[in-house]
């Protein structure tokens, strides 16, 4: 939720909860965006080490 009046950014996650100014919403939001990527990439990565390293059978 975002307070028009404050221009606060509330981020209520479970049993936590953010206030964050808009500028730092929107650090943490690239930030985010980064790790999954990073995420994704390395998890991308493994499942291309383990395709190549599976001994391949035909029959």
């Amino acid at each position: 939720m975002i307070c028009p009046e404050c221009g606060v950014v509330h981020l209520s996650l479970q049993s936590i909860s953010l206030r964050l100014d808009l500028n730092a919403f929107a650090e943490l939001s690239k930030m985010v965006a980064q790790a999954q990527t990073t995420i994704e990439q390395v998890q991308r990565s493994t499942h291309e080490q383990k395709s190549h390293e599976a001994p391949h059978i035909f029959h």
